[in-house]
């Protein structure tokens, strides 16, 4: 696998990938990006790995290219945890209320090539 966009966001276990958040000490809120302080109370975070599987609350099609995805493509906000929403490219469709599994994705920049992130419906594992 290609090194990670971003080592500071994903993190490359074998063959998947697992997005790098925070955990607010105080609340107990996942942020992701990674953050010091908390957005919602102000309180210190400790580094964490995020949920891998989620449930996707919208999407949309897409018909502007992104590096490595092919145009169109449909673009999903998937709740990996109480209010901790993130986006990426799905993997083929899914409908709101599916469950999806992070999958890692091709990000293709010029000569290089990196691991970026997206999601697949966990029935398509």
């Amino acid at each position: 696998m290609n090194p990670p966009f971003d080592p500071t966001v994903l993190r490359i276990e074998g063959e998947t990938v697992v997005l790098r958040g925070s955990e607010c000490i105080g609340c107990t809120a996942l942020l992701f990006p990674a953050r010091a302080v908390c957005a919602r109370c102000g309180e210190q975070t400790r580094d964490c790995l995020l949920p891998t599987t989620g449930v996707v609350r919208t999407w949309c099609g897409m018909s502007i290219p992104l590096p490595g995805v092919a145009s169109p493509a449909n673009i999903a906000r998937v709740e990996l945890a109480p209010s901790l929403i993130v986006q990426g490219v799905l993997d083929g469709e899914a409908d709101i209320g599916d469950r999806v599994v992070l999958v890692p994705t091709l990000i293709a920049a010029g000569q290089e090539a990196y691991t970026g992130y997206g999601f697949t419906r966990s029935d398509h594992e």
